[in-house]
């Protein structure tokens, strides 16, 4: 394998990382909280990530018009993961020696 094959590896088992674990946990990480912003800023609403025990993925919510939290709709989620996982990209790579 190429350096640049095996780098590409690495920078997307490192995203793949902070998706899966670390930006649900509540991570402090600078890493993590600059993605969490970026895509913030994106969307242009603040999002909550939580784990789903029973169906095992991320459960994506945003502050609704109550001031309560709400699940964000199928299309909204697959458009946010989307951007999530380009900007985890992103910004890992630019974070790698």
């Amino acid at each position: 394998i190429s350096p640049e094959a095996r780098r590409r590896q690495l920078v997307e088992r490192v995203a793949r990382e902070i998706v899966d674990n670390l930006l649900v946990s509540g991570s402090t990480n600078p890493v993590v909280q600059d993605i969490r912003s970026t895509l913030e800023a994106q969307v242009g609403y603040p999002l909550f990530f939580s784990c789903s025990p029973a169906e095992g993925e991320v459960v994506i919510l945003r502050q609704g018009a109550a001031g309560k939290a709400e699940q964000v709709t199928p299309e909204e989620r697959e458009l946010i993961l989307e951007r999530l996982w380009a900007i985890a990209l992103d910004k890992v790579d630019e974070t790698m020696l």
